[in-house]
């Protein structure tokens, strides 16, 4: 390695990760040396990816990591070509020499990937003594992101060495650095008594820290700790802070978590907790979409179809349904074919809408199987409508159990029978069926 790699690297392992994103920010600018370039791209890509820079940008990572592959940089084939299914034995274990020489000369990242290799078992047997070992040798030299891993791997349950204690002195040591992640590891620590003893006052304290050095991970615990989420006794429910659980939410939200662009979406979209803005509710959605979240591409379908009156956004609406489903969200190819059976803000087609609806009721799925049995139900045929009540309700879809109870309160389609509608009533009621409540404080109270 040149002296310029060393001096960036250098600035890493102290903990410098400003001085060190700058230095090999110059590197891959300025550099004549292809080799030097490659290496800056794909420690870039690295930094970028685990929160060194303050946020994780996934963006830049993955530009910077196509741009150490087009520079044919040792890692930066590695880190793609040893991911690739189809990659031959022989030309794995081509790149893994080329790796392992760089770990040898002192790469971190090198030996960070040498030990993702034996963690996650890319072509060969999962062996998490020697990924620790690659991960210690890191550690040693200062990695941050190292010195969490070899964490993890102590405090694995799958780990025949498993040690608690261990785990907690390598968290320690990373979050002495100000490393995100260390401190929300640390976080987890002190919450949960792993490696030491229980002290929430502490576990604030690096929860707080790591989500203002950019982990989102931290952040969204720390705003279902102030939510009350998951609280278990009165020590967790006096934590419970609004304003704060509110802040954090957004602050994971910048992060890029899924999870929490998406509750903040509802948030925004419901008006819970915030003012209701139909505009902020899209973005996040748009953002948690992007990031690969095809729920997220289902509340967009929603939105533009329920949320607007122009035909532009119908279209969309039904764009979005459909990209969604195509992403695995079943719930967005019955929403599209509710809006094509019922012709809602599109042309009506019953025939497609229910095609679609009977292919998603063949993969067992309740809320579709429902939709039929009510279609059936308002096209006043009521024994059509009763076999698919009767398989949604056998599934616990609460509507369903409510019109298959209806079905025996009324006497529709079956004998009457007040007992089997009570009981279904009940059942539904449970799982927060408003109209099998309402029956039953009417009739049954």
């Amino acid at each position: 390695m040149t002296d310029t790699i060393e001096q960036a690297q250098q600035f890493l392992l102290t903990g410098d990760f400003s001085a060190s994103l700058a230095m090999y920010n110059r590197i891959y600018n300025d550099s004549d040396s292809d080799e030097d370039r490659g290496t800056a791209a794909a420690m870039l890509s690295h930094m970028y990816g685990c929160s060194m820079t303050g946020e994780v940008n996934d963006r830049l990572a993955d530009d910077f990591l196509a741009k150490a592959v087009r520079l044919e940089s040792p890692l930066g084939l590695f880190l793609v070509e040893s991911k690739d299914p189809d990659i031959s034995s022989a030309e794995f274990e081509r790149l893994v020499k080329k790796l392992k020489k760089l770990a040898d000369q002192g790469n971190t990242l090198a030996m960070i990937e040498m030990g993702l290799m034996f963690e996650y078992g890319y072509h060969r047997r999962v062996n998490l003594k020697k990924a620790l070992v690659w991960y210690e040798k890191a550690a040693s030299l200062g990695h941050v992101d190292a010195m969490v891993k070899a964490g993890w791997i102590w405090e694995s349950h799958s780990f025949k060495d498993h040690d608690d204690h261990k785990a907690f002195l390598w968290y320690l040591k990373s979050a002495a650095m100000a490393y995100g992640n260390g401190e929300c590891q640390l976080g987890f620590c002190y919450r949960d008594g792993i490696g030491t003893g229980k002290d929430m006052d502490r576990a604030l304290i690096c929860l707080e820290k790591a989500a203002s050095h950019g982990s989102a991970e931290a952040a969204m615990l720390l705003y279902k700790i102030y939510s009350g989420e998951g609280a278990e006794g009165e020590e967790d429910l006096e934590l419970r802070d609004k304003e704060k659980s509110f802040s954090y939410l957004k602050m994971a939200a910048k992060q890029g978590e899924s999870e929490a662009l998406m509750r903040l979406g509802h948030m925004y979209y419901q008006g819970e907790g915030t003012e209701a803005d139909t505009e902020k509710a899209i973005e996040c959605y748009e953002k948690a979409w992007n990031a690969g979240n095809p729920m997220a591409g289902t509340m967009l379908g929603l939105i533009y179809i329920y949320g607007f009156d122009d035909e532009e956004s119908a279209k969309k609406g039904i764009s979005y349904f459909y990209q969604a489903g195509q992403e695995g969200d079943i719930d967005a190819f019955r929403e599209m074919a509710l809006c094509i059976l019922y012709g809602r803000r599109i042309p009506k087609d019953e025939s497609q809408g229910l095609a679609i609806l009977k292919k998603l009721a063949e993969e067992n799925e309740p809320l579709s199987i429902t939709a039929l049995g009510n279609w059936y139900m308002n096209q006043k045929e009521p024994d059509k409508a009763l076999p698919y009540f009767r398989r949604a309700a056998d599934m616990g879809e609460p509507n369903a159990e409510f019109a298959l109870g209806y079905c025996y309160f009324s006497g529709t389609a079956v004998p009457r029978n007040l007992r089997k509608a009570q009981e279904l009533f009940q059942r539904a009621a449970l799982k927060g069926q408003k109209e099998a409540e309402k029956e039953l404080k009417i009739h049954f109270s």
